[in-house]
């Protein structure tokens, strides 16, 4: 039997006990008032609904367990890329996050030169993640400074360990609508804790947007250390 069954029974025999629970406590309280048991389905059902929403939705309020449900949840994070465009190296921070709310994923990055001068920035449209083949595909609109914005394609495949998280894997990307599509390969890490404190000494999980230029810096100038 697979952990995720487990857990879906417990979630049902949880809500079965509630609901006597629940019974029982206005059964008492119609005795001491005397007065009718016609309130008690709706507040029977009533006070179901928000446990199973409270415990359907729980799981997918943190990482640790969304990744018993979620195979995207293994990829949440920030990464950086290296990437090799027209004889031009610059480096792109993106990160893969979860919306609870919408219950999708989403990709945002900024692609900066080593110099921390802003190449393009981008979100995506539309995303799929193929956990056989640990690939994710994804479109996504670039805007660059002074440029239209551009339809791209990427698709990432994550190198998995044996176990745990993967922290690394390679990629490309392919402005779809550029005048002359190019083909642009590339390969990225996790940006870690023990990553974020070795190169700009903070003790931080992740860095917020003031703090990239100077972890790229960082991250060029240390780059034969960061990418072994």
């Amino acid at each position: 039997m697979s952990f995720k069954r487990i857990i879906n029974y417990l979630i049902v025999a949880i809500c079965g006990s509630f609901s006597i629970y629940v019974k029982n406590i206005i059964e008492n309280l119609a005795a001491h008032t005397q007065c009718e048991l016609l309130f008690y389905p709706p507040l029977a059902a009533l006070a179901l609904y928000i446990l199973l929403n409270v415990l359907f939705l729980l799981p997918y309020c943190f990482r640790f367990s969304r990744c018993l449900f979620k195979d995207e949840a293994k990829i949440e994070g920030d990464w950086i890329e290296e990437v090799n465009k027209a004889n031009v190296k610059y480096y792109t921070f993106f990160s893969v996050k979860y919306n609870l709310k919408k219950d999708d994923y989403s990709i945002s990055g900024i692609a900066l030169t080593k110099e921390g001068e802003i190449h393009a920035y981008w979100d995506s449209v539309s995303l799929s993640f193929n956990p056989n083949q640990h690939e994710l595909k994804y479109l996504h609109i670039s805007k660059m400074p002074g440029k239209n914005d551009v339809l791209g394609l990427t698709r990432l495949t994550f190198l998995y360990p044996t176990k745990g998280l993967p922290n690394d894997g390679r990629g490309y990307f392919i402005d779809v609508d550029a005048e002359r599509p190019i083909r642009a390969d590339f390969s990225f890490k996790r940006v870690d804790k023990k990553m974020i404190n070795k190169l700009l000494g903070i003790d931080k999980k992740k860095i917020n947007s003031d703090d990239r230029v100077r972890f790229i810096k960082a991250y060029h100038e240390n780059l034969e250390e960061c990418s072994g």
